[in-house]
C-alpha cells in the first residue's frame, strides 16, 4: 500500500466490555495511516446504514476512496455466520432483524455494488462467535425475547452443540469470478465460539484471545510481513493463547458441566481470500504481484 492515507477503516464494538479493544484497534489502523472511524453500540439497523453510506460513498464517507484499502472489523457477538447488533436488552437467540449476515455485508462491497473500491484490497474482520442454532432455536422477528440462559462463550455461558456452517457459499455463484482482492478473517473456526477474558488491576479491562494475538503481531510485524503472514501468525499466537488459558481452567477442577461449556479449547482463527492475486503489505514499498520474480 503506497497511499497516504492507505484507505478507510471502520470498527464496530458491541460488546461493551471491548470498547477499551476498540479503541485500541482503532489506534493501530491510524498507525498504519488508515482514516479510522470508531462506532460502539451500533444495532443492526445502525450498523447496515453507516456500511450503506461507506458503499456508496455518501454522507460522511463522500469522496473518502483515496486510498488503496479498506477495512472493516466488527468485534462483539454473533451466530450461525451472522453478527449480532447492538441491544439495550440482549436476547437470546436473537431474533431475525437483530443480525446481520456476514455474506451480505461482503456483498455490500462487491465489484458491482461499489464502484470506489474496484480492484482495491478490502478486508472484512469478524471478531465474534460462528456457533450455530438449530432451526427450533431461531427467535422469528418480533416474537417476544426467550430468555433460555444461553449465551456465547464470550459470556461465559452454555452453548448448544455446534454444527458445520455455511459460510459464504449463499453468495451468487458468480461472486467468487467477478470480486477482486477480497480478504475475509474470522476469530474461530466454523461452529465454534470466540473468547474473552479479563485482566483485573490492569488498563486492559476486558480483551479478547483474538484481538489481543492480531494487534501483537500487527504491532510487531506489519512493517515487513503481508496481511496473509500476519494472519498465519495470528493464527499461531491465538492457539497458544488459547490453550494457555484452558490449562489455567482446567486448574480450577471444573465441572463436566462447566467442561462442556467451555467447548473445544482451540478457537483456529481462519481466512478466506477471493480472487487475490497480490501479497498485500501495510508498510509501503513492500508490494509484490505473484508474477514478480
Amino acid at each position: 500500500m503506497e497511499s497516504r492515507p492507505r484507505g478507510v477503516a471502520l470498527v464496530f464494538v458491541t460488546e461493551p466490555r471491548l470498547e477499551h479493544e476498540g479503541e485500541r484497534f482503532r489506534s493501530i489502523y491510524e498507525q498504519l495511516e488508515f482514516k479510522t472511524y470508531l462506532h460502539q453500540r451500533f444495532s443492526r439497523d445502525a450498523i447496515f446504514a453507516e456500511l450503506t453510506m461507506m458503499a456508496q460513498s455518501k454522507g460522511k464517507y463522500a469522496g473518502k476512496y483515496k486510498g488503496d484499502a479498506f477495512i472493516m472489523m466488527f468485534i462483539g457477538h454473533g451466530v450461525d455466520e451472522k453478527i449480532i447488533g447492538w441491544l439495550e436488552q440482549p436476547q437470546w437467540p436473537p431474533a431475525d432483524d437483530t443480525v446481520l449476515p456476514i455474506r451480505d455485508i461482503v456483498d455490500m462491497f462487491s465489484e458491482k455494488k461499489c464502484r470506489a473500491l474496484r480492484q482495491k484490497t478490502k478486508m472484512f474482520i469478524f471478531n465474534c462467535c460462528r456457533e450455530k442454532l438449530d432451526e427450533a432455536d431461531v427467535q422469528l422477528s418480533g416474537a417476544p425475547p426467550i430468555n433460555t440462559g444461553g449465551l456465547c462463550a464470550k459470556c461465559q455461558g452454555p452453548t448448544g452443540e455446534t454444527t458445520k456452517v455455511d459460510t459464504l457459499a449463499t453468495l451468487d455463484p458468480t461472486w467468487k469470478q467477478q470480486n477482486k482482492q477480497t480478504h475475509v478473517i474470522y476469530a474461530c473456526a466454523e461452529g465454534s465460539n470466540a473468547w474473552f477474558q479479563e485482566f483485573p488491576g490492569t488498563a486492559i479491562g476486558h480483551a479478547s484471545v483474538f484481538g489481543q494475538a492480531f494487534s501483537h503481531t500487527i504491532a510487531q510485524y506489519a512493517g515487513y510481513k503481508s496481511l496473509y503472514q500476519l494472519i498465519c501468525m495470528t493464527v499461531k499466537r491465538s492457539e497458544e493463547e488459547s490453550e494457555r488459558i484452558y490449562q489455567e481452567f482446567l486448574k480450577t477442577n471444573p465441572s463436566q458441566e462447566e467442561l462442556e461449556e467451555m467447548g473445544d479449547p482451540v478457537r483456529r482463527p481462519e481466512i478466506r481470500m477471493f480472487a487475490v492475486d497480490k501479497d498485500v503489505f501495510f508498510n509501503p514499498g513492500l508490494f509484490r504481484d505473484d508474477h514478480d520474480d
